[in-house]
Parts: structure tokens; C-alpha cells; sequence
């Protein structure tokens, strides 16, 4: 009796040293994001939807008990980014990540922008939804970008 008490006792013990919320947000999920943003220059204002971006993201947890967890993007098409996060119930905060985005500015060509990426999400069941903002420059400094209604959709 004594060892099926100790048992319980230490079973329970374990499950409440643990953080659930990164339990239950660990894992593989499919996400798009989408949106507007804006383009400035010295002279000029541009609206522009940027292209879904759709892929795979993974999210790690190290430590059962940390609220910290790792992102992992992995676009269709495109490059990875790993950034870290804070899961406080269902709320999960983004720490600032870079990014390249290729959008037509004024030209007919694409120009690259390397964007500064932050946002927050909250968990609704199996899936996560993320609202975005993107700040940035393309490469030789003639537009700013801004975005601040992204949304992205982890499912």
C-alpha cells in the first residue's frame, strides 16, 4: 500500500511540474500568412497585399517546465527562421525575428526588404492564431515597409 501511495504521489508530482500550456501548444502545424503592408518613400505611399506565404511550423519545447518554446518556419519555397517564444496560458508571444520579403515597390521588378517581425497569438483548441507586424527597409534604403494587420493561421 505504501508503495502504490509513493507511486501516486510521485506521478502527480510530475504532471504538476510541468508547464501544460507548452504541452498542449508543442507541436507540427500547417500555417499561411497573409495581409497588407505598407511601402513608404521619400515621395510616395503604396499599399500592398503580400503573398500567402504557407509552410510548416514546428514548435520545441527544451524544458517541460520552461514557458519558453522554439519556433520553427518552414515555408513553401523558401528559407527557414527559427525565433523563441512565451507561452503564458494561451497566449503566446513572439520574440522579434528577421525575415526577407519580396514585394514590387515602385518599379516592376521585386525588391527585397529584410523585415523585423513581432507579434503575439492565442490558442484556440488545435489551432493558433497570430496577429503580425512587419517593419522594414529594402536593400538600398529608398522604401520603408509597415505592416501591422498580418495574420497568420496555425492549424
Amino acid at each position: 500500500m505504501k508503495k502504490i501511495s509513493f507511486v501516486l504521489f510521485f506521478a502527480v508530482l510530475v504532471l504538476t511540474s510541468c508547464n501544460r500550456d507548452v504541452w498542449f501548444m508543442e507541436g507540427e502545424y500547417s500555417y499561411k500568412i497573409s495581409g497588407r503592408v505598407e511601402l513608404k518613400s521619400a515621395d510616395t505611399t503604396i499599399n500592398r497585399s503580400i503573398d500567402d506565404e504557407i509552410g510548416v511550423l514546428r514548435i520545441l519545447s527544451q524544458d517541460s517546465k520552461d514557458e519558453e518554446v522554439v519556433l520553427a518556419f518552414n515555408p513553401l519555397g523558401g528559407s527557414v527562421v527559427t525565433t523563441t517564444a512565451r507561452i503564458d496560458g494561451k497566449k503566446i508571444e513572439l520574440q522579434n525575428f528577421e525575415k526577407i520579403l519580396h514585394l514590387r515597390a515602385a518599379s516592376l521588378t521585386d525588391e527585397e526588404f529584410v523585415v523585423d517581425v513581432s507579434g503575439t497569438g492565442e490558442r484556440y483548441k488545435t489551432t493558433i492564431v497570430f496577429s503580425l507586424d512587419y517593419k522594414g527597409k529594402n536593400s538600398d534604403g529608398t522604401f520603408s515597409l509597415e505592416g501591422n494587420d498580418l495574420r497568420m493561421v496555425a492549424y
